[in-house]
Order: C-alpha cells, then sequence, then structure tokens
C-alpha cells in the first residue's frame, strides 16, 4: 500500500531540517556522539521513505539511508582519506534523487 502523500512531504520535510545535523558532523570530522538522537531519527524516516510505494521516493529515501550509515561508519571506526570519495558519491547520488522527486505543481 502506498503511502500517503502528506505523511511524504512531512517526512521530506523533517529530514531537510535535519540535514544541518549532516553539515555539523561533516564538519566536526564524523564526530557524531552528540547527534545520535538525530541520525537514528533521520535513519527511521529514510527507511518509512524507502518504503513508501513510490519509485522516486524509494530512492532518495534508500540513496538518504546510505548517507546516514556511512555517518555512523564513519563515527565508529573513524575517517579516513580514502572514505571521502565514498562519502562524496553517496551525498551527490542522494542530491540527484532528491531532485528527481515530483514537485509541486504552481496553479496560477
Amino acid at each position: 500500500m502506498k503511502m500517503d502523500v502528506n505523511k511524504i512531504e512531512d517526512r521530506l520535510n523533517r529530514i531537510g531540517d535535519l540535514t544541518t545535523v549532516i553539515e555539523r558532523v561533516c564538519e566536526n570530522g564524523f564526530k557524531a556522539n552528540d547527534y545520535l538522537t538525530e541520525l537514528n531519527e533521520m535513519q527511521r524516516l529514510t527507511t518509512e521513505l524507502k518504503n513508501s510505494g513510490y519509485r522516486n521516493v524509494g530512492q532518495f529515501g534508500v540513496k538518504m539511508l546510505y548517507v546516514v550509515k556511512l555517518i555512523k561508519k564513519y563515527n565508529t571506526e573513524g575517517f579516513r582519506q580514502k572514505d571521502a570519495m565514498k562519502f562524496k558519491a553517496a551525498v551527490d547520488k542522494s542530491v540527484r534523487a532528491y531532485e528527481r522527486l515530483p514537485k509541486e505543481e504552481v496553479k496560477e
């Protein structure tokens, strides 16, 4: 069964609010212990989007979930220089997936 469009929009808005956490974690050298609550919430939201029943929304959920999992991995194992390209590619893919989401049509 497909998720209600309003629920999807609410989750996308909340993920948008939480993206500042990702920026702060990256600036902190992937030390995410202070932000684990937000990251866990983002992981839950992206999992729900992944299972939404809509292809583009699901793809965005998958890509964003991968970014969150990488951050958690780097928090425990440490961030190495060779991980930089993998993380940048994951972020780029999630941004492209977000851009493919259907936009609301503006009525004139």
